[in-house]
């Protein structure tokens, strides 16, 4: 991974980061990256040179679970793909719901009512760690499950 690609800012206190900031171009540099990837075969070269953004999504999902979901958004907006709606919904979205759902719930539930691609994404989502309370309100927007 090259330190431009890990040229994120973060101020951390008390060994959590507080807030995360980057410039647009890193920003789609990450969406587009995360993109290559998960459209690479699994441990090619391409894989491997892209796999930082899905490192860099994981770490912003756990930070910051707003950030995370505009990026989960930005990505989805960019390639509704089967494939990457499928590494979506089993990777970030999954995650940030298990360590965050009480926090984005409500904005889960907003976008899911508007966004059609969005309720398919969820409808991919398993409960996991999720609490039940969240799963529940995922499942009653969530699209259909697959």
């Amino acid at each position: 991974m090259g330190d431009e690609a890990c040229a994120f800012a973060v101020t951390v206190s008390e060994s959590k980061a507080t807030a995360i900031m980057f410039d647009p171009s890193q920003r789609d540099r990450l969406i587009t990256d995360w993109i290559v990837m998960h459209h690479a075969e699994a441990d090619s070269a391409e894989y491997e040179q892209h796999r930082w953004a899905d490192v860099r999504l994981s770490e912003l999902v756990r930070t910051d679970p707003h950030l995370g979901l505009e990026l989960i958004m930005s990505i989805l907006s960019r390639d509704a793909s089967n494939r990457v709606i499928a590494n979506l919904a089993a990777g970030p979205l999954e995650d940030l719901l298990s360590e965050h759902g009480n926090d984005v719930i409500g904005e889960v539930e907003r976008i899911a009512r508007d966004d059609a691609a969005f309720k398919t994404l969820l409808g991919g989502v398993w409960q996991g760690e999720m609490s039940d309370e969240v799963w529940e309100r995922v499942r009653t927007v969530a699209g259909t499950a697959w």
